[in-house]
């Protein structure tokens, strides 16, 4: 069985995020008044499984990906995951644009 545990922000997320870890491990309900990081919680997660920066739902005058989450050289999101054979960890960062 496959799946995501945990998410760390480090110093990320429109410079808003100094450190934050959100636990997946489980059923999962987001509620939230406006500008809480629901939205910036979601994309994460849909980057983790589609990879795909085009089909996040950021709109035209946003921010794009990279500048929002990575406005740091030492800017990462950390994905925690599960599989049959253990527990892994896949970083991403910005690395020379």
């Amino acid at each position: 069985m496959r799946f995501l545990n945990k998410i760390v922000f480090i110093n990320t997320a429109d410079k808003s995020l100094r450190y934050a870890e959100v636990n997946l491990d489980g059923n999962v309900h987001f509620i939230g008044t406006q500008g809480v990081g629901k939205s910036t919680l979601l994309r994460t997660i849909l980057f983790f499984y589609n990879a795909d920066k085009q089909k996040l739902g950021i709109k035209a005058g946003q921010k794009n990906y990279d500048e929002y989450y990575f406005p740091y050289q030492n800017s990462y999101i950390v994905y925690e995951f599960q599989t049959d054979s253990g527990e892994f960890c896949v970083l991403t960062f910005n690395s020379q644009g």
